[in-house]
């Protein structure tokens, strides 16, 4: 059998596998795809059409669209792995292991594997991009202990991975295997940040470029004039110096690492050949770089390295990986609370208990998030699951619910019935089966995506005018509303122009500009959403439920007129009632830690 990795990467594709020695298959395939009439085009092929999707791996939502693209690319990529294996009478038997980027949320690690999985790959494991690049790295250089630094910057995300690397060595002389123990410590990245926001950056600043990427090439490589690259260099600067340094501080700050304590860097991905981007990051390490691997197989390279470990003897390794975003679920009033932290070890298990809140109620309806943020509304929804109960009277029910993360950073929610602990079953729409399109052109995408901004947008605006006119829950200084409104207006200015320019884009498909155009209205239009989210946050919440006194007394007089119904401990019992005297004396103050502890004592009140 075979393992072959594969680095699904926004601009490219690598495929490689081991038979005693790394192999990369053929050239990396342009990570592009095109769909008309039936025919579908990948690579090189696809480009040869001009009328293709790109940046999928940027774009990933549950869009069917867009999730039948995903598949039908791996589809693509399945052939041309097996018809590869047959003409080089390779075993034909393989497995895969498949690359994501380490600060990829659940939904977007849960359609690549549906997408996966629906093109037929046989898949053993998905792996963080820079934690696969870590272990090409140890594959190399059998140092005997470093924490390792990965920055791997691609075409489409940016992703960092802080992880220490011990090397065992064989205690038997005649044992040529290594032990390669990997432990995660800490994880960082952005998603949408990467060598495409270059390109885009020069397209608005410089017109004149009539090819921005491969002008890109050439200033990164020094082959013109100094003077435009100083230029080039400050532009850079002013848009990216702080978004790269805020990155590394996070990461080691969460993994409790100085930089002195970083014995090694590794630069991965094409857009760390950047001269700037290395810059970078030598200032802010002080210290010089060199590219230690390959920054463009060596993805791929590792997960064909740690997949082999899985199913064979040889090179062994032994990975200890973390969750790079807390998972947690909606309590009452809107809340976030994290059943399983940032950072934790995967896999993870927690389970949580909860009951029901009105009689002969037929299910327990529990929203999973994924996010650091107090408010669930700042936060992912990663799934609605609905776990489905015998009617009973409200607060008789003990219903045990678990939240699983798999080793692919995955979400699983079982539930089981505290009094006879039957396994309960859950109804979600996570697993609908990925449909499949004749046809999808590039401007499809566009007209959804648009869309979806337009009316995003069209609710955030409503509610922030008003607040800012109504001034119902907010004090809001005279002056302070006249330049938030003024600074909104201008926003909302820039929103009308791009609305009214998308639709002028629909007349010839077949033109490249268009998309380009379609494409580029909406990064911007995302853009300016997000900067409206951020700027205007305070104006986004819910007011009545966030500004409103809480009637502590009353929700403590509620719980004691039902504490029979709880079936409590004697201990939990008297810490209810310990826990209630204290928040009825204690006039708002720290009642919320308080009641939070009631309620875990007593179960989630859904």
């Amino acid at each position: 059998m075979i393992l072959v990795g594969i680095d699904l990467g926004t601009n490219n594709t690598v495929l490689s596998y081991y038979d005693g020695t790394l192999h990369v298959i053929d050239k990396p395939i342009p990570s592009v795809i095109s769909i008309e009439d039936d025919k579908v085009k990948i690579g090189n092929d696809a480009l040869a059409t001009g009328n293709y999707h790109r940046n999928l791996k940027r774009r990933l939502a549950n869009s069917p669209k867009l999730l039948s693209l995903y598949q039908e690319f791996l589809t693509q990529i399945k052939n041309k792995l097996e018809t590869y294996l047959l003409e080089n009478d390779l075993d034909s038997e393989y497995k895969v292991v498949v690359t994501v980027p380490a600060y990829f949320s659940e939904a977007d690690k849960d359609i690549t594997k549906r997408a996966v999985l629906g093109a037929g790959l046989p898949l053993i494991r998905l792996l963080a991009e820079p934690t696969a690049a870590g272990i090409a790295y140890g594959y190399f250089y059998h140092t005997a202990e470093e924490v390792v630094l990965v920055f791997d910057m691609g075409a489409g995300t940016t992703d960092l991975t802080l992880m220490r690397k011990i090397t065992d060595a064989p205690t038997n002389s005649n044992d040529e295997n290594t032990n390669n123990f990997y432990e995660v410590i800490s994880l960082m990245g952005d998603v949408k940040f990467g060598g495409e926001d270059i390109t885009d950056l020069l397209r608005k600043n410089i017109p004149s470029l009539t090819n921005p990427e491969e002008s890109k090439i050439k200033l990164s490589s020094g082959d013109i004039p100094e003077i435009l690259q100083k230029d080039y260099f400050k532009m850079l600067e002013t848009e990216y110096y702080t978004k790269i340094t805020s990155l590394f501080d996070k990461i080691l700050t969460d993994g409790a690492t100085t930089k002195k304590e970083v014995t090694q860097i590794l630069l991965v991905g094409g857009s760390t050949k950047n001269p700037f981007i290395r810059q970078v990051v030598e200032n802010y390490f002080q210290r010089d770089l060199k590219f230690m691997i390959d920054p463009d197989t060596a993805v791929s390279f590792g997960a064909t390295i740690y997949g082999n470990s899985l199913i064979s003897n040889t090179n062994n390794v032994v990975l200890i990986d973390r969750l790079p975003l807390s998972v947690g679920i909606e309590v009452e009033d809107g809340k976030y609370a994290k059943l399983i932290e940032k950072n934790s070890i995967i896999p993870a298990k927690k389970e949580s208990f909860f009951t029901t809140q009105e009689d002969d109620q037929e299910y327990i309806e529990v929203k999973v998030y994924q996010g650091e943020h107090h408010y669930v509304k700042d936060n992912m929804l990663l799934g609605i699951f609905k776990v489905m109960i015998e009617p009973r009277p409200r607060c008789t029910p003990k219903i045990y619910v678990s939240a699983e993360i798999n080793p692919d950073g995955i979400l699983k929610i079982t539930a089981k019935d505290g009094s006879n602990q039957e396994v309960l079953q859950i109804k979600t729409t996570r697993d609908n089966d990925i449909s499949r399109y004749s046809t999808i052109m590039p401007n499809e995408l566009f007209e959804e995506e648009f869309e979806l901004l337009n009316n995003m947008f069209n609710g955030m605006k409503s509610q922030i005018l008003f607040q800012l006119t109504e001034n119902i829950y907010l004090n809001i200084d005279p002056e302070v509303k006249e330049k938030r409104l003024n600074l909104f207006n201008t926003l909302d200015e820039k929103v009308e122009v791009y609305k009214e320019n998308f639709p002028r884009l629909f007349g010839d498909m077949k033109k490249e500009n268009n998309l380009r155009h379609m494409e580029e209205n909406i990064i911007d239009m995302k853009k300016i959403v997000e900067l409206i989210n951020n700027e205007f946050s305070d104006y986004l919440s819910n007011y009545e439920l966030e500004n409103t006194k809480v009637d502590w007394n009353k929700k403590i007089e509620t719980i004691l007129e039902n504490m029979d119904k709880y079936k409590l401990t004697e201990e939990q019992n008297n810490r209810v009632l310990e826990l209630s005297e204290a928040i009825i004396e204690a006039d708002n103050i720290n009642c919320e830690e308080m009641f939070s502890e009631i309620n875990q004592i007593l179960g989630y009140n859904l």
